[in-house]
C-alpha cells in the first residue's frame, strides 16, 4: 500500500503526497520487510555503547499526571522512565552524562543565584543539513515539529533527558553575554 506520512501517523497535518520509503531505508532492508507491517521497520541511531534501534511502531504511555507542574523531574522521557521504574519496583539504569569540556567556552556572566551551571560554546559549521528522518520522527512522537537540525538536536536532548538547551546564531549575539533570571 502506498501511504503518506499522515496516513502512517508520522505527522498530524495533511501530507503533500506519498512517502517514498527509499529516501530512508535501503533497497535490501525494504526487500526483507516486503509484506510485513510498516511498524516492523526500524531506524538506527549510533550510540556510545553501540547502535540504538527505534521501531516505527510506537508504544504510547498515557500518564494521568495531575501534579506534573510540581515535578520538573517528569518533564522528560528519562524522568518518567525513572518514576515508572520506581513505582513498579524495578531496576533503572540511567545515562551517565559526561561533563562538558570548556575548550570552546565563551565568557558568560550569570546574574542569578538560581543558575548552577551555564556553559556557552561556539562552533562553526560550514553547512547545516536538514534534520534526518529519525530526528524528525522522534520529535513528532513528542508532539514537536522540526525546526532545522540544530534546534531539533537541542529539543531532542531536552525531551529525552530534561536538560534545557538552546542554539544561538553567533551573528545575533553582541558584546558581553549576560544571563539574567527573570524575577517573579
Amino acid at each position: 500500500m502506498i501511504c503518506s506520512l499522515d496516513e502512517l501517523n508520522l505527522q498530524t497535518d495533511r501530507a503533500e503526497g506519498i512517502f517514498p520509503l527509499e529516501t530512508v531505508w535501503d533497497e535490501n532492508t525494504l526487500a526483507k520487510h516486503l509484506g510485513k507491517p510498516f511498524g516492523h521497520l526500524t531506524l538506527v541511531l549510533p550510540g556510545n555503547n553501540g547502535d540504538i534501534e527505534y521501531a516505527m511502531n510506537d508504544v504510547v504511555f498515557d500518564l494521568d499526571n495531575k501534579f506534573i507542574t510540581n515535578r520538573p523531574d517528569l518533564f522528560s522521557v528519562i524522568g518518567n522512565a525513572r518514576e515508572i521504574a520506581c513505582t513498579q519496583k524495578t531496576d533503572f539504569s540511567g545515562i551517565a552524562p559526561e561533563t562538558p569540556t570548556e575548550s570552546n567556552a565563551l565568557s558568560v556572566k550569570v546574574e542569578s543565584d538560581k543558575v548552577i551551571n551555564y556553559l556557552l560554546t561556539e562552533y562553526t559549521l560550514p553547512d547545516v543539513p536538514a534534520s534526518p528522518f529519525l530526528i524528525q520522527t522522534l520529535l513528532r512522537r513528542s508532539n514537536q515539529g522540526s525546526h532545522g537540525l540544530l534546534p531539533d538536536l537541542t529539543n531532542i536532548v531536552m525531551t529525552e533527558l530534561g536538560q534545557p538547551m538552546h542554539v544561538f546564531d553567533a551573528d545575533t549575539i553582541q558584546g558581553n553575554i549576560v544571563l539574567r533570571m527573570a524575577k517573579k
